[in-house]
């Protein structure tokens, strides 16, 4: 006599694939968490990035990780943080624009991509690099906020990397996630940069109230900036007008000896060194590393080349 199994029992044919989906949703559960985790742990947005980076990585099994930041004034992508030693003179050197290389495509489509030939995107030093070291596959995940790139986190993996939709869907949560948070930070760091500005201008009124004299005048505008925003030296350069160049005038705060000597003893034409520019230009300039400017008598020699990208 032929028994049956009772019709409430599922079939053992549907159970597995109801098995992996559970383990694939559990997988991109605590990888997300792990996300989140990784985010929240520092108010340093490439630190965040880079924790992040790691957990994707290593959830997949995947070789190398990078985040592509965008820089706003040349509108080209260059990467900020980059975790494969293999790959870290060919980060330092690539710059993409939208459209080239498998970031800058990600960029343009505004959409994940994966590049299961990576000979396809050697327009990029970064990609070239990863082929060499044994990638043979890429993954670039665009960050967007309201329509606004951010950044592009790109991966490299060997041999057959698994890239399906359930894992197409975690990266995006994912991305969608950092983006977030990546803009929160950059929302409370203007906030405070507002603060500082707002005490600044109160610090100056109240010396500016006190002086007495042109010296003062500038004595207490260089204090209080200085004071403000915690940096270590300011100075005043006044025209000289028959010699027609810039003098030493007042100086806050001290770098060395041999810096205040420089200060003290030099004067530049109009262009010529970051006052120079200034006068020039006649707007505000920023010089990052003061060692790219060349001819300026108070520039430190140039550092030797950094070791890796952050």
């Amino acid at each position: 006599m032929t028994q049956t199994a009772p019709s409430h029992l599922p079939d053992p044919q549907t159970r597995a694939p109801a098995s992996a989906e559970s383990h694939a949703l559990s997988r991109s559960v605590r990888l997300l968490q792990r996300v989140l985790s990784a985010l929240e742990a520092t108010d340093d947005g490439l630190r965040g990035v880079e924790g992040v980076l790691e957990a994707v990585r290593d959830a997949f099994g995947w070789r190398s990780a990078g985040y592509w930041e965008l820089d706003d004034a040349s509108q080209r992508l260059r990467v900020a943080v980059c975790l494969d030693g293999d790959l870290l003179e060919a980060s330092a050197s690539a710059q993409l624009a939208a459209g080239e290389g498998l970031v800058g495509h990600a960029w343009a489509q505004g959409e994940l991509i994966v590049a299961q030939d990576l000979p396809l995107h050697r327009d990029c030093p970064r990609t070239r690099a990863a082929e060499r070291a044994g990638a043979t596959q890429g993954l670039a995940v665009p960050l967007f906020l309201d329509s606004v790139l951010l950044g592009v986190l790109d991966f490299f993996a060997d041999g057959d990397a698994e890239f399906s939709d359930a894992r197409r869907e975690t990266l995006g949560a994912m991305a969608r996630i950092v983006a977030a948070r990546l803009d929160l930070l950059r929302r409370r760091r203007e906030h405070g940069e507002t603060a500082i500005a707002a005490s600044a201008f109160r610090s100056l009124r109240e010396r500016l109230v006190a002086a007495d004299s042109r010296e003062a005048v500038l004595q207490a505008t260089l204090d209080s900036v200085r004071d403000t925003f915690g940096w270590a030296y300011g100075s005043f350069w006044h025209l000289d007008a028959e010699e027609n160049v810039l003098r030493f005038g007042a100086e806050s705060g001290t770098v060395s000896p041999d810096f205040v000597e420089a200060s003290h003893a030099a004067h530049f034409a109009k262009g010529v060194g970051v006052a120079g520019r200034v006068w020039a230009t006649n707007k505000l300039v920023c010089v990052e590393d003061l060692t790219h400017v060349n001819d300026c008598v108070r520039a430190p020699p140039p550092a030797p080349p950094a070791s890796r990208v952050e």
